[in-house]
């Protein structure tokens, strides 16, 4: 039997069978177009002179790649609570016979899960009952008298984790989205950048776009801080007059630089303020492009133009040409220079190894991250050349 469906149709699909004993089997697919979520109705009739007990079971399975776009582990609410389930740490059966909301099979960007509509008495085992492979397994346990019948209801979602998609399910399934610490700046992040590329059709520029705003959120403290290098730098030769003359009494010293930072009006901290500042954006920046469905596959140019070099043609992968982390790591180096002279050569010394050191990092992270990064770091750059401009 097959099902197609128009535009805002719904459809069933019957399937029946009977069992040497006696039971008669009545499966029934309830399919809505453009869903992800369909319903299924599973009915056993006894048609036998005996009572029948046993289990009504779904089970759920999916195999175990290194690839990691296939299922990867187990997901279940029960108790009001989400709990997930790495393949690895699954080396022996895990039974839940509490409340079960649903519960299911889960990977990075999607998931199959079942939610039961009806049965307080619903028992969920997770396992691995073969290599590679997990099962998550619904039971319902019974009797059916003779001439009577028992049924179990669920709402299955196949699809990708898309808050639109999970919400309409309901029962929170759309809480299995969550960007870690900072998942409260991650969400309107993301959001925004879905706003900005319906706009713009692009998310590679969407996010060229959130990086200059957020860039002009932050315009203010990153001057007070360059113009707080800059003063730094100028009372270099008094702090370290106060260092060499206090060398020995440390409460003495640190009482006069406090007195120093104090006349001049700067904080010895004040440089790292904005860099503390934009480290949630990073990070909540991170885990959008690591986990959201959205940007899985989003593309900015595809191709290096006049070749047919494939280049940034998924913001959620790393660069493989690896162009954008070098240029990133090469305006590190001129943002650097630009920047005030450290007072401590040693300090100034380990500077210098910094864009070494975030190259190297940057070379396995999404190309949408080193884009961000990249794009800061010249936004940076036009800043203090136009700081420095200012306070000379």
């Amino acid at each position: 039997p097959g099902l197609t469906l128009k535009s805002g149709a719904s459809g069933d699909l019957v399937f029946r069978g009977r069992t040497p004993e006696g039971l008669e089997v009545i499966r029934t697919y309830h399919f809505k177009s453009g869903s992800y979520a369909f319903d299924l109705k599973t009915q056993v009739i006894n048609h036998t002179s005996q009572t029948i007990e046993g289990e009504l079971k779904l089970a759920l399975t999916g195999k175990v790649r290194g690839n990691g776009q296939e299922a990867q582990g187990f997901i279940i609410s029960a108790n009001h609570s989400i709990e997930e389930f790495k393949a690895d740490k699954v080396r022996e059966p895990k039974t839940f016979a509490t409340k079960v909301n649903w519960a299911g099979l889960d990977e990075l960007y999607f998931m199959a899960v079942a939610v039961p509509q009806t049965s307080p008495r619903l028992q969920v085992t997770l396992a691995e009952p073969q290599p590679q492979q997990l099962r998550a397994t619904l039971s319902l346990p019974g009797a059916i008298p003779p001439g009577q019948d028992t049924q179990a209801q669920y709402t299955l979602y196949f699809g990708p984790k898309e808050s639109s998609h999970l919400a309409a399910v309901g029962l929170g399934l759309e809480n299995v989205i969550n960007f870690g610490w900072f998942d409260w700046l991650a969400r309107p992040c993301l959001w925004f950048l879905k706003w900005l590329n319906s706009w713009v059709g692009n998310y590679g520029w969407s996010l060229i776009i959130l990086t200059i705003i957020l860039r002009l959120i932050f315009w203010w403290p990153n001057h007070k801080s360059f113009k707080s290098m800059k003063v730094m730098q100028k009372i270099q030769p008094r702090v370290a007059e106060i260092r060499e003359k206090f060398k020995d009494d440390r409460e003495a010293m640190n009482r006069e630089l406090m007195n120093l930072y104090r006349t001049f009006k700067v904080n010895p901290l004040g440089g790292c303020l904005p860099m503390v500042l934009q480290l949630p954006v990073f990070i909540a920046l991170y885990n959008i492009l690591s986990t959201a469905i959205e940007l899985r596959h989003a593309h900015f140019i595809n191709t290096i133009p006049f070749t047919n070099l494939v280049w940034l043609a998924d913001l959620s992968a790393k660069d493989p040409l690896l162009i954008t982390p070098l240029v990133m790591g090469a305006s590190m180096f001129v943002q650097q220079k630009m920047s005030p002279s450290m007072g401590d050569p040693t300090q100034a010394k380990m500077m210098m190894f910094l864009p070494l050191i975030f190259t190297f990092l940057f070379l396995n992270f999404a190309s949408g991250l080193v884009i961000y990064w990249l794009v800061n770091n010249i936004l940076a750059i036009i800043q203090q050349h136009y700081t420095n401009k200012y306070l000379q």
